[in-house]
């Protein structure tokens, strides 16, 4: 395996780790 090639797959674009996108979760329950 090369650097071009990580063993763990990289993070989905739709999905997106922060406040950010927990705030538009939340935004459900107001």
């Amino acid at each position: 395996p090369g650097p071009e090639e990580p063993e763990q797959a990289p993070p989905l674009p739709d999905y997106v780790p922060g406040p950010e996108h927990a705030d538009d979760e939340i935004v459900v329950e107001d």
